[in-house]
């Protein structure tokens, strides 16, 4: 699922566009929501694409040190069949604590995202 970036609109209430190649090295545009918020583009580097497996990108604010955000999806088979599906988000740099209305904000849309995929088990 996360890496089929055009039928993202179509169960993501929180990242609700994604496109672009899905290359190592690579960016991508996703288009964001946060309740409450203003919807923003970011363009993300990717830094893992294993499809199946696990998608990471890193976003940068004007420069490392300020804000960086890191976002993972990762897909782990289950022996018994199934998977489970993890993502997260590290965030870092001296403007985090001035982020905290912002950042609740994302918390927000992430776990919108998280009711979104429940149906899906």
């Amino acid at each position: 699922m996360p890496a089929d970036l055009d039928s993202w609109e179509n169960w993501n209430p929180f990242i609700t566009r994604a496109g672009g190649e899905l290359r190592q090295g690579g960016s991508i545009e996703v288009f964001i929501e946060s309740p409450g918020g203003k919807g923003r583009a970011v363009k993300p580097r990717l830094m893992t694409v294993e499809p199946g497996r696990e998608l990471r990108w890193v976003g940068v604010f004007i420069t490392r040190g300020l804000f960086t955000g890191q976002h993972y999806f990762i897909i782990e088979p289950q022996d018994e069949g199934g998977v489970i599906f993890v993502h997260g988000e590290y965030s870092g740099g001296i403007m985090v604590p001035l982020m905290g209305g912002m950042l609740r904000k994302v918390e927000l849309g992430f776990a919108d995202m998280n009711k979104a995929l429940a149906p899906l088990r």
